[in-house]
């Protein structure tokens, strides 16, 4: 198994709870970032709540570590870095829990603690967001990712 596969099933296992909401899993796909090379891309979709989920794996290279983004982002093209939020919470440039600094943790048990942050704040902070009842963010400023 891959490690973009051991990624992709750890995620969709524990992120079952999106399910509650109305979010289906699209297939996964393959991308590529100039900053962090080939990532794998998983995605939730809902009808219901006009959200889309992305969630990109990034392996590790000589300069960064394995990480997650994520992104919120509704049909009009409008995102939300969920990344950057997370940073702002915790006060920090990067969001510790979607960093691994620790490499001899397991990729599944990455992945776990990552969908268990992930929940936590998508059923608190994020709830009415992920469930389209609000969109009260400002728009993402990227200049800072270009």
């Amino acid at each position: 198994m891959t490690k973009f596969e051991e990624v992709s099933r750890s995620l969709h296992r524990c992120l079952g709870f999106l399910s509650r909401w109305g979010y289906t899993p699209c297939t996964d796909e393959v991308g590529h970032s100039a900053l962090h090379g080939h990532q794998l891309v998983v995605q939730y979709q809902s009808t219901v709540a006009d959200r889309e989920l992305r969630i990109h794996f990034s392996l590790a290279t000589t300069t960064h570590a394995e990480c997650f983004s994520v992104f919120v982002g509704t049909r009009d093209g409008q995102a939300f870095f969920v990344n950057d939020y997370l940073a702002q919470r915790s006060g920090c440039d990067a969001a510790p829990p979607l960093v691994n600094s620790t490499p001899e943790q397991t990729t599944s048990a990455f992945c776990c603690a990552v969908a268990t942050c992930l929940q936590r704040e998508f059923e608190t902070r994020l709830a009415d967001l992920l469930q389209g009842s609000t969109w009260n963010f400002a728009p993402f400023d990227w200049v800072s990712y270009k």
